[in-house]
């Protein structure tokens, strides 16, 4: 899949933290994670600690300029020649003139754009290492996971660009020796007054897949340098919101220390605390101080209701802090879910391919596939070491140890919980039919077996109903991995 769309849209605009000045974007039922790449930058956007990944991002789109710029130089001087490629355009000696200009244009570019990609390279691995770092300094925010993901694809673009240059050079060197022979025509061509309708359709042709060739390798170098600085600025993007929200936890953390040290809550409107109870040496002596305060009690609950409470509770910092921890939990659970249906919406989208290539296997999956088979077994063996002759009891134990298998058919979750779901899970895309055949062929007839053992004819088949009940559900979760 596309590594942009493992990271998520990117015309969506960050979400303010918790406990952030920033006024948090309208983003209907989801945080917006990125804002559009036209959109002015928030004041608030530059964090201490995202500047370092900002910074680099800034250096990698100094270095693209020229590149670019150069790109579209060759792309008016590839215009040009097929300008004159056309069957009605004029002939003569201008005419192989601006095609040896436009092809020389096309051979100063190509080196340019050549020797600039090791430099394009390294500013996009610094912006990914960058990511990367702070990415791990944070790793406790939700959003550094996609932080992670865009930065591991920014070193893809880094790889990319390199290869792209290092290919570009090549066809440079390979399609110099059409430029000399177009030179040579041309020199002829002026020292004679004219040139022939021949050798012009010759030298044009010759110059025309000489450029076709050049500008097939500039385009695959635009297009990698496009990427990279769209994951660059991606990586601008989630850095910040992860500093973002990071400051924001941090300062609900503090807060939330400061004030809940009493783990009090908070006592509810017009209440009064019971006077303690004295001992009988104290009680004649409490009483006058009693007698004392008892007007100021009179008053306040008459007339000063509402003082007395605010008095009582000026600042309730507890229910401040209380709010700030369901805030940050309620924007945990917001991003978790985005990241899930994203996740989801991903594994979709790359199931039809694996589709078509049924029976690849690895050897990572191999060994997935080795450690599904212990798994299974260890089931296997715990069930028929806790087996009891009993349909609850049954129930329970299949549930307990093949509940994982249950789960990989899941389509709610995008990664399960469980480790051995997910081994299951990876298998079961590769090659179901061999998750369903050991279910089939090495569990279940050890388990069947025992169910017939029972001696109760009304019991035995009641626990192989279960059974077959049981193993259908699992039959149908391993099924749906793949649909």
């Amino acid at each position: 899949g596309d590594p942009v769309r493992t990271a998520g849209q990117a015309d969506k605009t960050p979400s303010a933290a918790a406990g952030s000045s920033c006024p948090p974007a309208a983003a209907g039922d989801q945080l917006a994670l990125e804002a559009p790449s036209g959109t002015p930058s928030n004041p608030c956007d530059g964090t201490e600690e995202a500047q370092e990944v900002v910074a680099s991002a800034e250096r990698l789109r100094s270095c693209a300029e020229a590149t670019q710029k150069a790109i579209r130089e060759a792309e008016k001087a590839d215009a040009v020649l097929r300008e004159l490629r056309k069957p009605n355009a004029p002939g003569g000696v201008d005419s192989l003139t601006a095609a040896q200009q436009a092809g020389e244009t096309l051979m100063t570019l190509s080196q340019q754009v050549g020797e600039a990609a090791p430099e394009l390279g390294e500013a996009s691995m610094e912006v990914a290492e960058c990511s990367l770092s702070l990415s791990a300094r944070f790793s406790s925010v939700p959003t550094a996971l996609l932080l992670t993901d865009v930065a591991l694809s920014c070193t893809l673009e880094a790889s990319r660009i390199q290869h792209t240059g290092k290919q570009l050079l090549e066809v440079r060197r390979d399609t110099i020796s059409t430029l000399q022979t177009l030179n040579a025509n041309l020199s002829m061509a002026k020292i004679i007054g004219t040139v022939d309708a021949e050798t012009m359709k010759l030298s044009l042709g010759l110059v025309c897949r000489a450029a076709t060739r050049i500008m097939a390798s500039l385009r695959q170098a635009a297009a990698a340098v496009t990427d990279a600085l769209q994951r660059g600025h991606q990586c601008t993007v989630h850095a910040q919101a992860v500093c973002r929200f990071a400051a924001g936890r941090s300062a609900a953390d503090a807060e939330a220390a400061e004030d809940l040290p009493a783990a009090a809550l908070p006592a509810p409107d017009g209440f009064e605390p019971a006077p303690p109870t004295p001992d009988a040496s104290s009680r004649t002596g409490k009483a006058a101080e009693g007698d004392s305060h008892a007007p100021k009690q009179e008053s306040s609950r008459t007339g000063g209701g509402s003082d007395a409470r605010t008095s009582a509770h000026p600042e309730d910092p507890t229910r401040r802090a209380v709010a700030a921890a369901l805030q940050a939990r309620r924007q945990n659970d917001q991003l978790l879910r985005q990241l899930n249906s994203e996740l989801l919406d991903l594994q979709r989208r790359a199931k039809p391919n694996l589709a078509k290539k049924p029976g690849l296997m690895t050897e990572e999956i191999t060994h997935a596939a080795a450690m599904v088979a212990e798994v299974l077994l260890f089931a296997r063996e715990a069930m028929l070491a806790a087996f009891v002759p009993e349909v609850a009891r049954l129930e329970d134990s299949l549930s307990e140890h093949l509940g994982f298998v249950e789960a990989c058919g899941s389509d709610i979750l995008a990664a399960p919980v469980d480790l051995r779901a997910q081994l299951l899970r990876a298998v079961a895309l590769f090659d179901s039919q061999a998750v369903l055949h050991a279910l089939e062929q090495q569990v279940k007839p050890s388990l069947v077996a025992r169910c017939v053992a029972v001696e109760t004819e009304e019991l035995r088949a009641s626990l192989l109903l279960v059974l077959e009940r049981r193993f259908e559900l699992l039959a149908t979760s391993v099924v749906n991995v793949r649909l």
